[in-house]
């Protein structure tokens, strides 16, 4: 019994050192191989992606654009005429005259067109950054966080479909010419060197100047052109004939704001934008057609006598009603931030295994274990991104209502007294609607947008640490532990 009374003080001190050692074996791991609350930011900054050719709005690659131009007719190129009648001498006198003469004519027609098959050119700017634990285990996993940010700096701009041709005379012609007359007089005389024009001094050397110039046309007028310059309008020899045609009391219009150009804004992670051009507006004069030229509603007189004009007219009730077509792209940008990561010593990614590159969804990165003490990281980044075209034909009705119109305009002109009156068109009530009808869907397309730049960012740094001391110390205490039960079994 005594042996018992004995024994029990360092049967509870073994039993308290044990939990002790067990406790500290369950703490001390999670101290050292849990995540670290604070991080390291590696931050990139500001990057610009931008395409650097236009792409096309309807399908992935480059836009398309077709240029033509011909030239038909006479080209001389430059033709020359040397004319070297001999020296003429008298009394110790000579003259020795020498013309040369150039002519280039170049006359006919210069055919040209254009097609623009529709383009988008996009600025994406996104802000780009990594982030490490503070404390990096050599053979412990970990992660390394990538972060994209799309900034509302980001745009587009798309280049509508266009299309345009023309026809232009040509007429270019030049004249030139050459004279010396080398005067040779008594030796008690200078002699003399006559010139028109400023060739060399030889007949052979005729390189250093150009020609007098006698006659330089260069003359291109139009013949006819559509849509030249994106002017929407029919020409012919510089009259402007529009586009519009009267059929009754009805007139059908053709453009001319038949360009779809949309610019896109940031909105909800993605850029979107808009456009709706007009194609065709048919139009009826209302009261015109009720009324079937009955002036009741509206009339007006006027002459002109080249000298005096005059022109007076009203409008009680003017109405009208129509259909309108137009062109509507609505287009989406989606983009993500991709990284190619290159690594100056071996690694183990989660899912890949040992490498030493990485290319991915820079939100998206895999775990990662160090195998060395230092590793060197250099991103490059990529945007992988994705424009949708939804383009559709809508149909508007419109309708219009002028009220209590009066106008009168009286000029005179006598060359030396000048003047007159005018009051132009101007309704005392005016009322234009126009109510969307319905649409017709024609594209609807998602495609790759390429045409972007890779952009380097900076290289970072993951060094790793050594297993700590409290961690062999754990093991002692772990083998200690050992002992201490095992001598007490014996015991």
């Amino acid at each position: 019994m005594n042996f018992a009374a004995r024994q029990t003080p360092v049967f509870l001190f073994c039993r308290y050192l044990q939990q002790m050692l067990t406790l500290s074996c369950l703490v001390i791991p999670l101290g050292l191989f849990s995540n670290n609350t604070q991080a390291v930011e590696f931050s990139s900054g500001a990057l610009t992606f931008a395409t650097t050719t236009p792409q096309s709005i309807w399908s992935e690659g480059d836009a398309f654009l077709f240029n033509y131009n011909k030239f038909i007719g006479v080209d001389t190129g430059s033709r020359s005429l040397t004319v070297n009648p001999g020296k003429f001498s008298q009394n110790g006198y000579s003259v020795d005259p020498y013309f040369l003469f150039s002519n280039d004519l170049r006359t006919g027609i210069n055919v040209g067109a254009k097609v623009d098959g529709g383009s988008v050119n996009a600025a994406l700017n996104y802000s780009a950054s990594f982030s490490a634990p503070d404390t990096i285990v050599k053979g412990q996993q970990f992660n390394l966080l990538g972060n994209a940010n799309l900034l509302n700096t980001s745009t587009f701009n798309t280049q509508s479909p266009n299309a345009s041709a023309w026809i232009d005379g040509v007429l270019d012609y030049y004249s030139g010419a050459y004279a010396r007359f080398d005067v040779v007089q008594p030796s008690i005389l200078a002699d003399h060197d006559y010139r028109m024009g400023n060739k060399g001094y030889t007949d052979n050397n005729t390189t250093n100047a150009p020609y007098k110039t006698l006659v330089n046309i260069n003359y291109t007028p139009e013949i006819a052109s559509f849509n030249r310059d994106n002017s929407g309008v029919f020409r012919v020899l510089g009259i402007d004939q529009g586009l519009e045609y009267n059929v009754g009391a009805t007139t059908i219009s053709v453009g001319p704001d038949w360009s779809v150009n949309a610019n896109g804004v940031v909105s909800g992670g993605a850029l979107h934008g808009s456009d709706t051009g007009t194609l065709l507006t048919a139009e009826m004069d209302v009261d015109q057609l009720i009324l079937a030229g009955n002036p009741a509603l509206g009339t007006g007189v006027g002459f002109d006598w080249g000298i005096v004009d005059f022109d007076m007219g009203y409008e009680l009730i003017d109405i009208t009603a129509g259909l309108q077509m137009g062109l509507q792209q609505d287009f989406s940008l989606q983009s993500n931030l991709m990284v190619d990561l290159i690594f100056s010593d071996w690694v183990d990614l989660e899912g890949i295994g040992l490498t030493q590159s990485f290319s991915g969804l820079l939100s998206n990165l895999p775990a990662i274990t160090l195998l060395s003490d230092l590793v060197e990281v250099t991103p490059t980044y990529w945007v992988d991104a994705t424009l949708a075209n939804d383009s559709k034909l809508v149909f508007d009705a419109i309708f219009g209502v002028d009220m209590l119109d009066f106008y009168i305009s009286a000029n005179y002109d006598f060359g030396v007294a000048s003047g007159g009156y005018d009051r132009p068109s101007n309704p005392a009530y005016t009322n234009d609607q126009s109510l969307p009808l319905f649409d017709i869907g024609i594209f609807n397309n998602q495609f790759a947008l390429n045409g972007f730049e890779k952009v380097q960012g900076n290289t970072f740094s993951l060094a790793a640490v050594p297993l700590p001391t409290a961690f062999w110390m754990m093991l002692s205490g772990c083998a200690a532990m050992a002992g201490i039960s095992k001598r007490r079994r014996v015991s």
